[in-house]
């Protein structure tokens, strides 16, 4: 199988991939320069007249490698022959049973131009199979996404993108996206709670691409409740650490702060969410001490408009009756409790 692993490197990286046969041909024609006779000359050769064969329509490419894998009974030989003799069809006196081309098929699920050859095969005559048949599906969540066979489905469980184009390509990549940025700001929010700034730059990121995943879907005539659900958590979750980051800056608490509940996209990561918001202690003593200074200062000026006093000795008790100062703020006296600014 390395060696089928081989070719399908050499198609993505040459063209064949694209339906550039000409080019592939070419670049096969150069990698063939300098070889001497064997099975690394003939592994070139046989891609060489395929490649002859969808540019000339011509079987007799495909004969000649029939010919040339004679003498080679090795698994790649007997696979890579199955295919050239499905491939010339009813000119066989043998032809290829579909049930063979099938099992083919699936030994070679891992090489996307192979299947893509068998696919092909399987939908001419004299077969006319219907591929789709093969397709399977998978739901994340409440989106159906359809994969060519298990494989491609396997890779996408485990966090690889599809290489072909398509609106189930899209949109497992998007998903895969969308899981990706989730994952990290996870993993941010489990090991530095207090990272405000940075946390919340990766939720915006989150929200940026579960948005173009809506797009995507929204294109395609599809509705995904679970989606639209994520993208709302992912809103409260943006304004609640964007709260946090202006009180971090300048010690302005919004009331908000304290109602906010944890939405159920993020629950896992619930303790640490809400840890910014119990315990302050990430707040610079540098920023408290600016905060305090501001609010004595103020506290402690005249409210508008001044009263005048009289031109006379005016003792406290008199004062009062002429000068009026702000009222205690019950909120920031809190807060400051909460800052342990009076420790």
């Amino acid at each position: 199988m390395e060696t089928f692993k081989m070719i399908e490197a050499m198609r993505q990286k040459n063209r064949f991939s694209s339906g550039d046969y000409t080019g592939y041909k070419n670049y096969l024609k150069v990698e063939m320069r300098g070889r001497g006779q064997g099975e690394d000359r003939d592994l070139y050769k046989l891609e060489s007249n395929l490649s002859k064969f969808f540019i000339f329509n011509s079987t007799r490419f495909l004969k000649s490698n029939l010919r040339i894998l004679r003498r080679n009974r090795s698994e790649f030989g007997v696979m890579y022959s199955t295919l050239m003799r499905g491939m010339v069809g009813g000119l066989m006196e043998k032809p290829i049973e579909i049930g063979d081309l099938l099992e083919l098929r699936k030994r070679l699920l891992p090489y996307k131009t192979f299947v893509g050859q068998i696919d092909a095969l399987l939908e001419s005559a004299p077969y006319s199979f219907d591929t789709s048949s093969l397709k399977t599906r998978y739901m994340w969540n409440d989106i159906a996404i359809g994969f060519r066979n298990d494989f491609e489905r396997d890779q996408f469980l485990e966090g690889k993108a599809p290489q072909d184009g398509g609106y189930d390509a899209d949109i497992a990549t998007f998903i895969l996206k969308v899981e990706n940025k989730k994952k990290r700001l996870l993993s941010l929010i489990k090991s530095k709670p207090t990272k405000i700034v940075c946390i919340s730059k990766k939720v915006e990121k989150l929200l940026e691409t579960l948005d173009r995943l809506k797009v995507v879907l929204n294109e395609n005539l599809v509705e995904s409740a679970y989606v639209e659900k994520m993208i709302n958590d992912t809103e409260e979750l943006k304004a609640y650490y964007l709260n946090i980051a202006e009180f971090k800056r300048c010690l302005k608490w919004d009331d908000s702060i304290d109602g906010f509940k944890v939405p159920l996209s993020f629950k896992e990561v619930e303790p640490q969410i809400l840890e910014v918001r119990d315990d302050l202690s990430y707040v610079s003593r540098k920023c408290l001490r600016g905060a305090l200074s501001k609010y004595l200062e103020k506290s402690l000026q005249p409210t508008k408009p001044a009263i005048k006093v009289p031109f006379i000795p005016v003792l406290f008790d008199v004062a009062r009756d002429y000068i009026s100062y702000p009222a205690e703020d019950k909120n920031m006296e809190d807060l400051f409790k909460k800052l342990h600014m009076f420790k």
